[in-house]
Parts: C-alpha cells; sequence; structure tokens
C-alpha cells in the first residue's frame, strides 16, 4: 500500500484493507454532480485502512459535544492530481461522519488530514465539519519529515479514550504546519486550534504585507516609500511576535 502507513504502527487487528469505489459513494451518499466530478477527477483510487474503535485499541468511546468517538476511520486515498488537494481533503471528511484520518498520495507526495466536526441536528446520521486540520505536502525521504512521522507512532502515546486519541492525531499532524514558521517540528503537541488560531492571523498579516509591497512599487514620493517601508516593518513585527507567541507555548511545561 505505501510506507507512509507503517508510520502509524496502529495496532495489527485495527488493519484492514478494503477498496471503496466512488461509485458506492455516490449512490450510498447521494452526492451532488459538482462532487462526484471531483472525486472522479482527482481519485484514483480509495481505501478504508484503518477502524480504531474499542475491539481494536481497548480504548472506551466517549461523547463530546453530543459527537460520539467511536470508531476512527482512517484513508488511503491514491490520487490522479493534486490539483484540488485541499478541495478534496475537504469534501471527504465532510462526507464520513466518522472521525476520520486521510491519506492522500501522489506520486510519493503525502498530504494528511483530520476534522472537527459535530452532529448535524437535521440528520443525526451525518456530521458538520468545523474545521479541517492539513498538513502541507511532504516527502517521506525528506529528513525534515522524519521526525513529524515518527510522531505518528501510535505505540508513542498513552491515550485515555477514542476522544483522546483522535484528538492527539489531530495535534500531531496539525503540528507539522509549524515546520516552515519554527524550522522544526515541536517534540511537544500543541492544540490544533490553538495552531490554526495563530496560522489564520500570520496570514492577514502576510497578505497586508502583500499588499504594501505592491503600493511601495507605485509610491512615487520618498515621504509615501517611509511610510509604507515602516508600516511593513510594523507588520513584520506583529508576524514575528505570533512565532514567538508557538515558541513561548511549546517552552513552557
Amino acid at each position: 500500500m505505501s510506507k507512509i502507513l507503517d508510520y502509524f504502527n496502529f495496532p495489527e487487528d485495527a488493519l484492514i484493507k478494503n477498496r471503496i469505489a466512488i461509485k458506492a459513494i455516490v449512490e450510498q451518499l447521494d452526492v451532488s454532480k459538482s462532487d462526484e466530478n471531483l472525486l472522479r477527477s482527482q481519485i484514483s483510487a480509495l481505501y478504508l485502512v484503518g477502524i480504531l474503535d474499542t475491539e481494536t485499541t481497548l480504548l472506551k468511546s466517549v461523547k463530546k459535544d453530543d459527537f460520539l468517538y467511536e470508531e476512527i476511520q482512517v484513508f488511503f486515498v491514491e490520487l490522479k492530481t493534486m490539483s484540488k488537494n485541499i478541495s478534496l481533503h475537504n469534501k471527504l471528511q465532510a462526507l464520513f461522519p466518522n472521525p476520520t484520518i486521510i491519506i492522500t498520495n501522489y506520486q510519493e507526495i503525502y498530504t494528511l488530514s483530520t476534522a472537527e466536526k459535530r452532529i448535524n441536528q437535521v440528520d443525526t446520521n451525518l456530521a458538520v465539519v468545523d474545521h479541517v486540520y492539513m498538513t502541507n505536502k511532504l516527502e517521506i525521504r525528506n529528513k525534515s519529515s522524519k521526525v513529524f512521522l515518527n510522531a505518528l507512532d501510535y505505540t508513542h502515546y498513552q491515550f485515555r479514550d477514542l476522544f483522546d486519541l483522535y484528538e492527539t492525531y489531530q495535534n500531531a499532524i496539525y503540528s507539522e504546519r509549524l515546520i516552515d514558521l519554527i524550522a522544526f517540528y515541536p517534540s511537544k503537541l500543541l492544540d490544533a486550534r490553538f495552531i490554526k488560531d495563530i496560522l489564520n492571523q500570520i496570514a492577514i498579516i502576510e497578505t497586508e504585507i502583500n499588499r504594501l509591497n505592491e503600493s511601495n512599487k507605485e509610491a512615487t514620493s520618498m515621504n509615501e516609500k517611509m511610510t509604507i517601508h515602516k508600516d511593513i516593518k510594523e507588520q513584520e513585527e506583529d508576524k514575528n511576535k505570533h512565532i514567538e507567541r508557538i515558541k513561548e507555548e511549546l517552552n513552557n511545561g
């Protein structure tokens, strides 16, 4: 299947390999035509490769905010292309109501995702996705990916229950996004919600810096250029404060 699955080191009883036809998803889940086109254009093959439940993990199920963590499903997806990879992860997380770990592969370039879900009040068989937590593209052979991949090892953790298991993997998976900011994968896992909030704030700052740089190209007077330069510096300082906040969280406790 794929070497990346070996890094998870899931219990043997949790491992399966069931290929799921796109046709079955479309028919059983009443998928729209546009979503069907997305699935068919992006997916070469889709497999259910793991089921983490009380039987396979010996961990108890638990309900959090009316959402039941009873069976965590792990999917492996072979891609035809990565042209709509983010949209695909978002859609797959929305289609599968269980707590879900999705791994996509395109020519040995991988992305992983989890999602924060809640019960659909209209149809309790469905879930509403509040947030998707997705890695950057990564390659197993890259040194920068090794520490992250080792953090996926199931045997490294002592889980309290199935919710704790899923939340731990969610934090581990989304912490990969920190490598671009702090140049290493953290030894301490931060809450994915905290990371997402920081990354969103940094994205807003970077958008503003880009806007200021474009304005600077069009500026004609020295005073105008100096004002823009001052604004850029302030934005960069603000960005650095957010990065320092992450480092402080990593150093605390």
